[in-house]
């Protein structure tokens, strides 16, 4: 994964994260252990980030997105 950039693509998006849980779940990320572990994982995963694509895409928002970190 070294070879895709892939620390410093955690590293970013961890960046752009809005709250600490948030981070912690993109640091996650680095582990290949967190990611899908075969091709019907990977559907999964990608019908649901597909389908918060679609929401914010429409321009409304996540309810976790809608306010600010607590702690």
């Amino acid at each position: 994964m070294n070879c895709l950039d892939w620390p410093q693509l955690i590293a970013r998006l961890s960046d752009q994260a809005r709250s600490a849980p948030g981070r912690a779940a993109c640091d996650a990320l680095a582990n290949p252990e967190a990611l899908a572990q075969d091709i019907d994982q990977a559907r999964v995963a990608i019908a649901e980030v597909s389908e918060a694509a679609a929401v914010l895409g429409a321009g409304l928002t996540l309810p976790g997105l809608a306010f600010e970190d607590v702690g």
